[in-house]
């Protein structure tokens, strides 16, 4: 059985999430005349804060969260910002 005080954190954790990611993040980005966004990148980057402080309470800690460009074996970059979750090797 679930904890009752984690699944209330996580409801209202949801809720904010949904609330940002949604309401606040439109309203603070987009044109409200023409429903365009005004500041396309800053758009992203708030979500992404957004996400990775919704992970950071549900992911284990011994995980890190980052924001990346990828790069893949063929040496082609992402266009963006990408999120992701690793566990960190050990140093040498």
């Amino acid at each position: 059985m679930a904890n009752a005080i984690f699944n209330k954190l996580l409801k209202e954790l949801i809720d904010n999430f949904t609330n940002s990611f949604i309401n606040v993040s439109e309203g603070l980005f987009k044109n409200q005349e023409d429903n365009n966004l005004i500041y396309p990148g800053e758009f992203g980057l708030y979500r992404e804060a957004i996400c990775k402080r919704f992970l950071k309470f549900i992911v284990p800690q011994k995980l890190s969260i980052d924001t990346v460009f990828l790069i893949n074996s063929n040496d082609e970059v992402s266009t963006q910002c990408d999120i992701i979750i690793y566990q960190s090797s050990p140093k040498r």
